[in-house]
Parts: structure tokens; sequence; C-alpha cells
């Protein structure tokens, strides 16, 4: 671990930048006792676990790599939220994906990424108060076309933004918030419900990319002011994400292959909903809006399935790209086994399954 005394005046400095003092901060991070932490803060303590050094960032709200001195802490970017969380699990959480992003850059820095030349989201400057549906829709076919992804963008959509835009997904317990995002000079990030289906995930990870092709600080602030503009602009995003995940043409096609007997039967709408990899609710709509399908024949077909998707497909719970990079960077000799499994946010115990999860067999050297 790096040298004791410069992480024990860093975790003191942020302490008293909160006006905690010792008890109280020991009790927030779980530290046995007042006495222990001030033996931290004067670096006496040699041994001190990564499980404890993580419980002090978080209780402090910093990263545990910035108490390392791996890097400066950053100014926290504006993280704009489908439904806010309630105080306390809204910054418990913004500090989680602010550590993520910094996890994420520290070793994109380490392994030497950060040098590599990645295209950039595009900005539409789309104010919600003029923008119609059909703006969206348009939007969305562009889009699509500018990330190259195809007649089927559920199945390309992340990887596409993770690799190709170094667009960083943390997944996260969000209790009943399905999403949020964040957008700044340095990073652009996305925090997705992992506790939620793919299909939803799919979904959510097309909503939030209409926030960031839409990012303007000034107007979101606007729009978290006044409940109408906000539920316009989120309903401008699902347009969006329909859009996008839906193609127009492609889907009418595939409905007029399936549709040749002149009725839509629940069947063939969980087939259609199958093959775009989202809801069978969501299918119905877009098809619906493009004309498709009457009202009452959508409201009937999806009152007439009792579930949420067809797919067998399990959710995704951790960023594949952020495993990988951790796990090289430990091949490497850039971080400990212990930092890996705190980056990925595992315990040393679970470590091996992860990797295995993500076909990274090679051995880990204790």
């Amino acid at each position: 671990m790096s040298n004791m005394l410069e992480i024990g005046a860093r975790i003191k400095d942020e302490r008293e930048k909160r006006n905690l003092t010792q008890d109280e901060l020991a009790s927030q991070a779980k530290i046995e006792s007042y006495q222990t932490l001030g033996k931290i803060e004067r670096g006496e303590r040699k041994d001190l676990k990564t499980t404890e050094l993580q419980r002090i960032a978080e209780a402090l709200g910093v990263s545990i790599g910035f108490l390392l001195g791996e890097f400066n802490q950053p100014q926290k970017s504006l993280i704009f939220w489908r439904k806010e969380p309630t105080s306390a699990q809204k910054t418990t959480l913004e500090n989680k994906l602010h550590a993520f992003i910094e996890n994420y850059s520290f070793l994109e820095e380490v392994l030497n990424q950060n040098k590599k030349i990645r295209r950039t989201l595009p900005i539409f400057s789309l104010n919600p108060s003029n923008t119609s549906y059909e703006d969206a829709h348009e939007v969305a076919e562009e889009v699509r076309k500018t990330l190259n992804l195809g007649g089927q963008p559920s199945s390309a959509l992340r990887s596409c933004l993770e690799e190709d835009f170094d667009v960083k997904v943390l997944y996260e317990d969000l209790g009943d918030s399905s999403a949020a995002c964040t957008r700044d000079e340095s990073s652009v990030a996305i925090m997705i419900n992992k506790k939620e289906s793919l299909w939803r995930q799919n979904f959510n990870l097309a909503h939030e990319l209409y926030h960031l092709i839409t990012w303007d600080p000034n107007v979101l602030k606007q729009i978290k002011l006044d409940p109408a503009l906000d539920k316009r602009n989120e309903e401008l995003a699902e347009n969006f994400a329909a859009g996008l995940l839906m193609p127009a043409e492609d889907l009418k096609d595939d409905f007029r292959r399936i549709n040749e007997g002149g009725k839509l039967s629940p069947a063939d709408l969980m087939v259609l909903s199958s093959k775009y990899k989202v809801s069978t609710e969501a299918t119905a709509y877009r098809l619906l809006n493009l004309g498709c399908l009457s009202k009452e024949n959508a409201k009937k077909l999806i009152s007439e399935i009792h579930r949420e998707s067809v797919s067998k497909e399990t959710s995704i719970k951790f960023s594949e790209k952020l495993v990988r990079l951790a796990f090289f960077a430990y091949q490497k000799d850039k971080i400990s086994k212990a930092r890996l499994a705190q980056i990925v946010g595992v315990s040393l115990i679970d470590l091996p399954t992860l990797l295995t999860a993500y076909d990274l067999n090679e051995p880990i050297q204790t």
C-alpha cells in the first residue's frame, strides 16, 4: 500500500473539510474506535486493510484511488437522474459513480490507453420545450447510422458505447430508480440499475444516450426546476430510445412478414420483442406509433402477455471493459490483487468466479 503517512494525511484533511470528528468518521466507516482512526491518520497502522480504506473512502465521499494518491480528486460533474433517490441514497450512489469514473480513468492511464484516439458522441441542440417526438425519432435514426448499430441495435449498443466512444457504464443497485448519466470534458458515464432485466437495461441505455447527446448543463438545471418540462424531456428520451432500438423500416418489414394472416398474435409480438431485445410493451407501442397497430389492439396484446420479456439472458451486473482493464493492470503488476477486487466490486473470495465469467482464466499469483 502507498505511504501510510500520506494516506493518513489525506484522510485527516478530508475529514476536517467535512467538519467530522474522529469518533464520527470511525462510526460511519465502521472502524472499531476513534483511537484506531487516529492511528490510521498518523500513519501508524501498517496493516491497514483495503476493505477498511474502502469504508473510509465511502464515508468521506471520495474514491479509494484518491486516498492512495493515484490521482488528484477531480471536480465532480453534474449527474442527471431519471428519478432521484432519497438524499442519502443519492449521495452514496453519486459518490460510487464518481469513484467508478476515477478508477476507470486510472486504469486507462496506467495501461497507456488514455492516449487512444476515440470517437466523441455528437451533441444535438434540442430543448424539450420546442422538440417534437418526430424530431426525437429523426435524431435516433441519425445516431443509429453514426454509431453503425445496424438493424438490431440492442445487440451492439453497449459494446459500441464502451469500446468506440469510451462511455463508462456502471451497473449498480439503484432501488426504484432506473438510471443516471453525466458528461463533461473529460468523461461520459451512465449508471444502470443492475437489478432490472436485460431488456430494461437495453432500453435505459438508449434512454440515457438521449440525455448525453442533448447534454446542456444549463438546460438540465431548468428541466429539474420545471416538472412539466422534465416530463416532456423524459418522453422525448423514451421516443428516442424506441426509435433507436427498433428502426422503423426494419420493424415494419418484420411486422409485414410475421403478420401475413392479418392479425398479430401475442406469440408474434413476443418474437419481435425478442429479436430487438426490448419489452413486448415497448414493441407494441412502437408498432402503434408506426401505424401498424391500433391503440385497441396494442393494449389488448399487452394485456394478454403476462411476462415482460421472452429473453433468457440475464441482466448485466458488471462493466466488462472495466473488469478487463483491471485484470490486465493486475497482470502487469500495476495494481494489487486486493485493489483488483476492490475496483470490480467483489470480495477476494469471489474474484476468481467473476474473472472466469469473463474468460479471464490466467492464474492469479498469491
